[in-house]
């Protein structure tokens, strides 16, 4: 049952890396090579950091890396909806 969720997870963020990718792109375009390599580390980065923490807080059941993956997703939904907010007042 964990790995079914981890690997569902994993999936979602695998698909979604060619989007953060042509972002990236966008944001700085004449240095694209370099604007994708960063965004691709800073990606890194927090998947080790959830990763660690989700082994830290690991004690054989579903619990807890459900919490870490409700908080995530709660985080990313706040930003995405506070970054469109701001978007559509100007």
């Amino acid at each position: 049952m964990i790995c079914a969720t981890m690997s569902v997870v994993a999936a979602g963020s695998a698909l979604m890396g060619g989007t953060f990718g042509s972002k990236a792109m966008e944001i700085f375009p004449d240095i694209n090579g370099t604007a994708l390599a960063m965004l691709t580390a800073f990606r890194q980065i927090l998947a080790f950091g959830l990763v660690v923490l989700s082994e830290v807080f690991f004690d054989g059941t579903i619990l807890p890396v459900a919490i870490l993956i409700f908080t995530c997703t709660l985080l990313a939904v706040s930003g995405y909806l506070i970054l469109e907010f701001k978007n559509n007042k100007h």
